[in-house]
């Protein structure tokens, strides 16, 4: 599996979040047909925006942490479809983990994931909170890890 180098920024006036921006539109709006108005809201301007890009510097995934009262949220995690089952989706996840543990100082880190893949987080470790909704119609999950 190729190792990802991935690139972080703060807030939205950046490089990062505007690559993050587009990977989310192919994967979010275009292939899971969400609403474009829902995508970016306001806490794309308190995260840090992760992009992975791989050896030729193709941008391959991202993902944003924030943090709010109830801890750090690790979420807007996209792959792009033709970087799928490759690995990268891990690298993304763990990277984004480590980030809150080691950088950020965390104590919890949440998820708020689409049903179907709820199952990968729980291999990191996230375990369900009981608490799930509606979101684009996509059944989602509240996962949850304590340091």
């Amino acid at each position: 599996m190729e190792k990802l180098n991935f690139l972080i920024e703060y807030g939205v006036e950046n490089e990062v979040f505007e690559i993050a921006k587009l990977i989310r539109e192919k994967v979010f709006i275009e292939e899971q047909n969400a609403d474009p108005d829902l995508d970016v809201d306001d806490n794309d301007q308190i995260s840090f925006h992760f992009v992975g890009n791989d050896k030729n510097n193709n941008p391959v995934c991202c993902a944003r942490v924030f943090k709010d009262d109830k801890g750090h949220w690790i979420g807007r995690i996209a792959v792009l479809k033709e970087f799928r089952k490759m690995g990268y989706a891990s690298q993304l996840v763990g990277f984004c983990e480590s980030y809150c543990w080691e950088v950020l100082g965390a104590n919890t880190i949440n998820i708020h994931s689409q049903k179907y893949i709820a199952d990968f987080y729980k291999s990191f470790g996230f375990k369900e909170t009981g608490l799930e909704d509606i979101e684009e119609g996509i059944e989602h999950f509240y996962l949850q890890k304590n340091k």
